[in-house]
């Protein structure tokens, strides 16, 4: 079995224009969709159902079900908690100091309407449905916080190891010009620039850590035990906003088309913290201007780093439902790879502080930017569903998606700049499979109880030798939800839905030292949402 692994520091989002990673790619364009509380009670399996506009997104002839005008408007509260372990040396040591987080963000995953115009024929045609409803097909608030006491290794000697083994000039790291002419990563830049690392021995390329020391041997090494802390924070949501025309022939046969324009908004925060437990262990020696030498001691230091993307697309989706037998529909739906132009923003910054504070240094990049084109998977759905004369359904849903089709180009078409990651894609990305099933009862015409399970592959691969295995990560999603409808045009729906994400694997750092592993947080997350939808239809 193969773990979900995210080295989250030195694989930086954006320390150059080019540093776009499948991490990336899967962010702008997984869906797990929302809608209305009724939709996500039935765990959004609606591809056969139709009916409610939180099922136009997922299949377009879903507008064409309901021989009625309708508006809806839903409100969703999401609540992110998790625990985060930390192992000190990954692979060695066991998980622990486990730390319980929440987050809580407010969003609106569905808002619209339809308007069913009835031609009054009898046969064939007997209605088209208009409509423009716009559906949250993804929610990104996460957050984690984890760490505990290291003795082996230290960000600042990974920072200044790698600044070491890439031959980055101390005059060119000291130099802010340098974050905009590409001459070394911004976070190495950063690390500099804050008293993070130094150079040492008269050397303008040789670099160590301040929570380092040189020992007799010649070798460099952590001082003494650090306290480190890791922690990050994401939030902001994807939605599609989809002009729909949906068509009835004969109650039997319905069919729509999407014209979808997905946007997302999408920020990233983390940061790193290291405290000397006990900061006689870190002696620092400096020249100071009367030509001697003066010591201090390294007390702690801060690493933040803040990354912002939003994106905008279109793509075209057609769906199909038809009614081969009493209370059986069968539904099917694709949709076009999507075309995208994304905007990125990033900026780092760091500090760090000393027993004497006259030796305090801290650093705030400049804020990057980069725009650029992205092609997200094309996807099918196929489903379902059995009525019970009135009183319930049963749906099952199956959605194909081949992430090993993104590609992210440079906004003037090309794509040199991008072939590494592209070729990424194509290695470790695949085919996710997600199974949706739901169901509702009515106990009495004006209300229902509805349930709904998902079941979600991970779009992730590796290698074994030559052979191309998927990521066994698993997302499980349980969801319940009630609703009344009165017998004039209110109604009124509510759900909730717990999502078991699967286990993370997160390095704060890279591996530096020969045969000792760099600290690691085993994340156990989940995210609630609870959600209600008011509506009328005319």
């Amino acid at each position: 079995m193969k773990r979900i692994f995210t080295l989250l520091v030195f694989a930086s989002l954006a320390a150059a224009a080019s540093a776009q990673t499948l991490s990336d790619a899967f962010t702008f364009s997984q869906n797990q969709y929302y809608g209305t509380a009724r939709s996500l009670a039935m765990g959004n399996a609606m591809t056969a159902v139709g009916g409610d506009l939180g099922s136009i997104t997922i299949n377009p002839a879903g507008s064409a079900v309901a021989g009625y005008s309708q508006i809806t408007f839903t409100p969703n509260i999401s609540v992110s908690v998790g625990g985060a372990s930390y192992a000190a040396v990954a692979g060695t040591d066991p998980y622990s100091n486990e730390n319980k987080d929440h987050y809580t963000r407010f969003t609106v995953p569905n808002f619209g309407t339809t308007f069913n115009y009835k031609t009054g024929k009898s046969h064939g045609l007997k209605s088209i449905t208009f409509g423009l409803v716009a559906n949250g097909t993804r929610n990104y608030v996460s957050t984690l916080t984890g760490g505990g006491i290291n003795d082996q290794t230290t960000f600042m000697g990974a920072l200044a190891t790698d600044a070491t083994n890439n031959g980055f000039s101390s005059l060119v790291l000291n130099d802010f010009s340098s974050y905009n002419n590409s001459q070394a990563p911004w976070q190495t830049i950063m690390g500099y620039r804050s008293g993070m690392i130094a150079t040492y021995g008269g050397s303008d390329y040789d670099y160590i850590g301040s929570s380092e020391a040189i020992f007799t041997d010649g070798s460099i090494g952590l001082a003494g035990p650090v306290d480190q802390t890791y922690g990050r924070r994401t939030y902001g949501s994807k939605y599609d906003v989809v002009l729909n025309l949906g068509f009835n022939i004969d109650d039997n046969f319905y069919f729509g088309f999407n014209l979808g324009v997905p946007s997302f908004s999408y920020q990233y925060d983390d940061f790193v913290k290291e405290w000397a437990v006990n900061p006689d262990d870190f002696p620092i020696e400096f020249n100071d201007a009367a030509g001697g030498v003066s010591t201090t001691f390294f007390d702690n230091m801060r690493q933040r780093y803040s990354y912002y993307a939003q994106g905008t697309g279109i793509y075209g989706k057609f769906g199909v439902i038809a009614k081969p037998a009493p209370g059986l529909r069968l539904g099917a739906a694709i949709q076009t790879p999507t075309a995208m132009h994304i905007d990125e923003k990033w900026q780092y910054a760091g500090e760090t502080w000393f027993t004497d504070s006259q030796y305090d240094a801290s650093d705030v990049s400049p804020e990057g930017s980069f725009s650029y084109s992205f092609t997200s998977p094309y996807r099918a759905n196929l489903g379902a569903a059995y009525s019970f004369a009135g009183m319930g359904l049963v749906s099952l849903d199956y959605e194909f998606c081949d992430y090993s089709t993104m590609k992210f180009r440079d906004s003037d078409g090309f794509n040199d700049t991008f072939d590494a990651v592209n070729a990424d894609i194509k290695d470790f990305a695949g085919i996710q499979h997600n199974v949706r099933v739901g169901a509702e009862v009515k106990p009495t015409p004006q209300f229902a109880l509805r349930a709904g399970y998902n079941l979600m592959t991970s779009p992730e691969y590796y290698y074994e030798g030559n052979t191309k295995k998927n990521v066994n990560a698993l997302t499980h999603s349980v969801s319940v939800g009630a609703g009344y409808s009165s017998n004039g045009s209110f109604f009124f729906d509510v759900a909730a839905r717990y999502t078991k994400l699967a286990d993370e694997y997160v390095s704060i750092y890279g591996d530096y030292i020969d045969e000792v592993m760099s600290p690691e947080i085993l994340y156990k997350g989940g995210l609630w949402d609870i959600t209600a939808t008011i509506g009328f239809r005319f």
